[in-house]
């Protein structure tokens, strides 16, 4: 047993140590738009998107009430999705510069889905940065009718401030580098985070089925009612708190530890497999090895880590 928790850590630790530089390649593409240190060599993500022609420039607000998606391109600054009390779908950007058209963000509605470009295909911040070296923000406010009632929402970004409030959706799916992520008061069916150093923290959320999420060296943080947890990170730490006992949880870190604090529940089991964590446990559960029991174990809880210690609290 102990030949194979030694040779899988050491899986673990190669596998994470290639993800983490191939993150940072990723950030290092994403400020500077080449690879600096191969001097004539440019890297870039194609400078367009998919109908770019269709894009019309600058904010606005849409009449609308087919709107069932949500889809946010970004670099910078914040962006903040929220719900008002008002009829119209409102997006605005602000900066310290009057920008150029071709600098202004960009935006498609079409089939129920907005799109939201942060300038001109021409002129991706992938391939040239910031605008003038200053970031700019983003609102987005949406009538309550949409909010409550959405299919998808997503946000990709390099280092932008993510804050979402008062949505729900079947999915929410968000990415970036060094940006943080805040949901709060969201209901979701299944909920997707990527993230190399950005935290991403969490308040009254409400995850139906499952949260995905990957961190190089971001923590989680994350409370409400969890059906589902996976989480893979190198050095991030995960602490979750729910409302009710998730039906499913998988982690797998190198040295990040996990905190999970769920309520009194008909039961559940875990597997541990470490080369150094420790882990404790609250709930009086039959002890096998790495493996333990509550009640009748119906929830299957798998912790993986190098050194990252596990925590399973009962809630007060």
């Amino acid at each position: 047993m102990r030949k194979h928790t030694n040779t899988s850590s050491m899986i673990r630790i190669i596998t994470y140590s290639c993800t983490a530089v191939i993150l940072i390649v990723i950030l290092i593409l994403g400020l500077f738009g080449r690879i600096p240190f191969i001097p004539g060599v440019n890297w870039n993500f194609g400078g367009n998107y998919v109908n770019s022609e269709q894009y019309q420039i600058g904010p606005n607000e849409l009449t609308v009430t087919d709107m069932t998606e949500l889809e946010v391109n970004w670099m910078d600054g914040t962006i903040t999705i929220l719900p008002y009390d008002g009829t119209t779908v409102q997006f605005s950007e602000t900066n310290a510069h009057n920008l150029a058209p071709k600098d202004q963000l960009h935006y498609l509605y079409k089939d129920g889905k907005l799109t939201i470009q942060y300038k001109g295909a021409k002129h991706f911040p992938f391939l040239f940065g910031s605008i003038n070296g200053k970031g700019k923000s983003l609102e987005i406010k949406l009538p309550k009718s949409i909010a409550e009632h959405l299919n998808e929402c997503s946000v990709d970004s390099v280092s932008s401030k993510i804050e979402i409030s008062g949505i729900r959706t079947e999915k929410i799916s968000l990415n970036t580098t060094s940006g943080d992520l805040k949901l709060r008061e969201c209901i979701t069916g299944t909920l997707s985070a990527d993230s190399v150093s950005g935290s991403i923290q969490g308040k009254q959320v409400i995850v139906n089925e499952k949260m995905d999420v990957d961190t190089t060296s971001g923590n989680v943080i994350l409370s409400g009612s969890i059906r589902g947890v996976e989480f893979d990170s190198v050095s991030g730490e995960l602490n979750i708190t729910s409302q009710v006992c998730p039906d499913q949880i998988t982690t797998d870190t190198v040295s990040g530890k996990v905190t999970v604090s769920i309520p009194e529940n008909d039961g559940f089991c875990y597997y541990k497999d470490t080369l150094s964590g420790k882990l404790q446990c609250d709930f009086s559960v039959t002890q096998e090895e790495d493996k333990g029991t509550y009640k009748n174990g119906k929830s299957e809880f798998s912790f993986h880590s190098l050194s990252g210690d596990i925590t399973i609290k009962k809630a007060r």
